[in-house]
């Protein structure tokens, strides 16, 4: 059996709550290293308006890493995952390159695209025989309740 390794495909929604798995603009592909990996260790699969208030949660009244909160562990994933940076970049970098997605995705604006050709064909057999996934989870109905208004209903503006 082949070994399981986290790859550098991150999605952005993620799957596991209802993101869609095929669609490319739900991918994010620009991790260095073993980034990704800390990534998930620290915010297992959240979706990026929850990763940020977990961030902010982990802040001390001057802008650093509260340590006091954290493990060593946890506070090494964290270093790793954002390169050594403050949890100001850390947000930064989530609402850059995350956030948007999400909130498109909450929107219904990122559907699913067929499953691409050039993949192995047991992939091709499961994904056929998969249920559309629904958005059930207790954590979609908790990021969604905290999205401003205009967003939750569908509106930009």
């Amino acid at each position: 059996m082949r070994k399981r390794t986290h790859g550098l495909k991150h999605h952005i929604a993620p799957t596991s709550i209802g993101g869609p798995e095929y669609n490319e603009e739900n991918i994010y592909r620009n991790w260095r290293g073993r980034e990704h990996y800390f990534y998930h260790r620290s915010f297992v699969n959240f979706p990026p308006s929850v990763v940020i208030k977990i961030i902010e949660g982990f802040t001390d009244e001057n802008g650093h890493w509260n340590t006091m909160l954290m493990s060593p562990d946890y506070y090494e994933s964290l270093q790793k995952a954002f390169l050594g940076k403050e949890p100001a970049n850390a947000i930064d970098f989530v609402r850059k390159e995350f956030l948007p997605i999400e909130e498109k995705w909450l929107r219904g604006e990122l559907p699913e695209m067929e499953f691409p050709d050039s993949q192995h064909t047991y992939k091709k057999i499961r994904h056929k025989k998969e249920k559309k996934r629904t958005l059930k989870s207790p954590l979609f109905n908790f990021m969604k309740s905290d999205l401003p208004t205009n967003l939750r209903e569908g509106r930009t503006s």
